[in-house]
């Protein structure tokens, strides 16, 4: 539940900034003559955007990793005992930390 309130929340913010930066691209075109002014406007929220985007993706990786790695875990676990629970938990835990975009 962690990862998808917080992967939603990022692609929302993303798709705000998207909106915010269409907007402020369109009244640029109409005022062309203050355009470097608004270019350097837009360089904050393009990295928002990215960074909100970036976010999302790790979450919903990670999302993905717990989601498919718990049946998983469980088919491991059946099949080579439960003596090695823990290391093939520790592994599932290990992927999902080190899921970056």
């Amino acid at each position: 539940m962690f990862l998808q309130f917080f992967g939603f929340v990022a692609i929302r913010k993303y798709q705000a900034l998207k909106i915010k930066i269409e907007q402020v691209e369109a009244a640029m075109h109409k005022n062309s003559c203050k355009a470097s002014l608004v270019e350097d406007d837009l360089e904050s929220p393009k990295q928002e955007k990215d960074a909100a985007l970036s976010s999302h993706i790790r979450h919903m990786d990670a999302l993905f990793a717990v989601g498919c790695g718990g049946p998983a875990l469980i088919r491991l676990v059946t099949k080579v005992g439960f003596s090695n629970m823990f290391g093939l938990m520790a592994a599932v835990v290990e992927l999902v930390l080190t899921i970056k975009p």
